[in-house]
């Protein structure tokens, strides 16, 4: 679950 956490972040913060 933890997976998709990880995944938004990632996009946060290639969208930053």
């Amino acid at each position: 679950m933890y997976r998709l956490v990880l995944l938004e972040i990632i996009i946060l913060v290639y969208f930053g």
